[in-house]
């Protein structure tokens, strides 16, 4: 029969591996959730990158949104003439614009370089029962405002450069994908790049 000294002793380093152990599980826990939120996260903004879009609309209903695909114009110079701080820097206070100006129900993504998406909950708005060209000019109105806010609040050596926002509009058609979507607002974008240089 063990004393009760001895008892006590086996009990006492029990509990102790058992905090430890419990300690280490909670540490590898955290670990694993940051690292599966990070593989869902674009490191430089904290954004949505697209395999976290992807997971995020895995229960959700597309024709709930209509989406926005833009990237910004002349990037490339702010990066060449001021360095690739001052770009992320950009990056950064773009991503932080978006995030404020739009609801915790809207999705928006850096799909990588300056290119960016944002999924626009209009039911959640009531724009549904308004017609789609409506709707997509509300939306378009809407970011345009902000692109303007955003390229107006920057140095004026970027302007000098003519770093601007394109994007294209598109509202959910039957059997779309988020796919098909992006496909068909970036050609949307592209052809407002175009008929920009025009002038």
């Amino acid at each position: 029969m063990k004393s009760e000294s001895n008892q006590s002793l086996e009990y006492d380093m029990v509990r102790r591996a058992s905090h430890q152990n419990g300690y280490i599980a909670g540490v590898l826990l955290t670990k694993y959730i940051l690292e599966l939120e990070k593989s869902n996260h674009d490191e430089l903004t904290g954004l949505l990158n697209r395999h976290g879009l992807n997971d995020e609309l895995k229960d959700k209903d597309l024709s709930d949104y209509s989406l926005i695909y833009c990237d910004v114009n002349n990037f490339k110079k702010i990066n060449d003439l001021f360095g690739h701080n001052k770009g992320d820097y950009f990056l950064q206070q773009l991503a932080d614009k978006l995030k404020k100006s739009y609801r915790p129900e809207d999705l928006i993504a850096r799909l990588g370089g300056d290119e960016f998406v944002l999924l626009i909950n209009h039911k959640q708005r009531s724009l549904e029962t308004i017609s789609l060209e409506e709707k997509t000019n509300i939306i378009k109105d809407r970011f345009s405002q902000l692109v303007t806010s955003i390229i107006g609040s920057q140095p004026k050596k970027y302007h000098e450069q003519n770093l601007g926002i394109a994007f294209g509009v598109v509202s959910y058609q039957e059997n779309d994908s988020l796919f098909s979507m992006i496909n068909r607002a970036d050609q949307l974008m592209y052809h407002a790049k175009d008929k920009s240089k025009d002038f």
